[in-house]
């Protein structure tokens, strides 16, 4: 199959945490250990049914504003530290290489997303090396403007 229409190519834009690499529990788990760290209790459910949401509005989403505004941005610190004490847990999913190498061979222009400040380099390299490129956004990228350019 060719990933073309009409002489464009085509391009998919593939989230990667929980989609290609199983990191759903470790990013519950810091944000209530980092939650935990400034004295604030959030169940693991409620955080579990945040992930995905940015960090920008997580806090005061589970917490409450009041604690957004009053220790918001150590929270989120203590976050990605957290995080990064649990990153060598993270696994690809299974058939996430495969997918983007069958969509690259099939001649699609891959881009892997995250919502993440700055997506682990183990988790770069390895969909690097399928073929994918990176894009980093704070915030969506879908527009349902028809005048949007299209990449």
């Amino acid at each position: 199959m060719s990933a073309s229409r009409s002489g464009h190519s085509l391009a998919v834009l593939v989230d990667v945490d929980g989609t290609l690499i199983d990191s759903v529990y470790q990013h519950a788990l810091a944000w209530q250990r980092a939650f935990a760290d400034h004295g604030v209790r959030v169940p693991g459910w409620v955080l579990h049914r945040h992930i995905g949401m940015g960090g920008d509005q997580l806090v005061g989403a589970v917490a409450g504003e009041e604690v957004e505004h009053r220790l918001g941005e150590r929270i989120r610190a203590s976050e990605s530290a957290r995080y990064e004490e649990l990153i060598g847990e993270v696994q690809p999913l299974p058939g996430s290489r495969e997918m983007i190498l069958r969509l690259t061979s099939d001649g699609y222009r891959v881009s892997l997303a995250s919502s993440a400040k700055a997506p682990n380099s183990d988790t770069i390299s390895t969909c690097s090396s399928c073929g994918a490129s990176w894009t980093t956004r704070r915030r969506p990228m879908m527009s349902n403007d028809p005048n949007r350019p299209r990449t």
